[in-house]
């Protein structure tokens, strides 16, 4: 449990132990969601289970029960933490990046964290101007670490303006398309399972610019 760890990982955390970090960051996230996105949480899994209760339907019963159990184990947790540490989630994330953790690395550059502050005051922190001068360099260094959630990272950026990243990075329909066509060379079948619609990238497309788009994405699949 965190409360049982907090101090060794934050320590291994501080020297610079890219997964402790990472560990650091998931929790303190956790908990910036639940006291800032879900602060009526508990009263409301409280209700639904009274009301469930009457209608007598054990596995709806048995499932708001978990819920509710996981939720108060979260709210135990959180108010063990030093105050004002939930507040540098970010902190944490970015250091694990630094550190070349895979996974942190690309969340931290897609923008994660940020908005699970429950505003936008993260819009005018020193965190974040440091974020949008690191996040280009960031995802094109997960790229070429290989890691395939970068391709798509990439193809959504390049194509539209929806999110952090992609609102930081200008539109390039041209790497638009060839990162979409190496994310159909990564995920192949299991792609059409994606639960967001894909980006359009190759709607008003050439046939010459389409296999530009696949030249490149070949070439990057060889070198990543």
């Amino acid at each position: 449990r965190l409360q049982d760890v907090l101090p060794t990982l934050q320590a291994r955390a501080d020297a610079g132990d890219g997964i402790a970090a990472c560990r650091m960051s998931i929790e303190l996230m956790r908990c910036q969601i639940h006291a800032k996105k879900f602060p009526d949480q508990l009263a409301r899994l409280e209700r639904d289970l009274a009301d469930l209760r009457g209608s007598k339907d054990p596995r709806a019963i048995a499932a708001v029960e978990d819920e509710l159990a996981r939720a108060l184990a979260t709210d135990s947790a959180c108010a063990r933490l030093p105050k004002g540490l939930a507040d540098r989630a970010q902190h944490y994330l970015r250091e694990a990046a630094l550190a070349g953790e895979p996974e942190s690395r690309y969340r931290y550059a897609s923008g994660a964290g940020f908005e699970d502050s429950g505003g936008f005051d993260y819009l005018l922190t020193p965190a974040f101007d440091q974020w949008r001068r690191e996040a280009e360099a960031m995802i094109q260094t997960s790229l070429a670490d290989g890691r395939p959630e970068a391709s798509l990272v990439l193809a959504f950026a390049y194509s539209n303006d929806v999110g952090l990243l992609a609102g930081l990075v200008p539109d390039d329909p041209a790497r638009a398309r060839a990162h979409l066509a190496l994310a159909k060379r990564v995920y192949g079948e299991s792609l059409a399972a994606f639960p967001f619609p894909l980006p359009q990238a190759g709607t008003n497309a050439s046939a010459a610019e389409m296999a530009s788009a696949d030249a490149q994405a070949a070439q990057w699949h060889q070198a990543h």
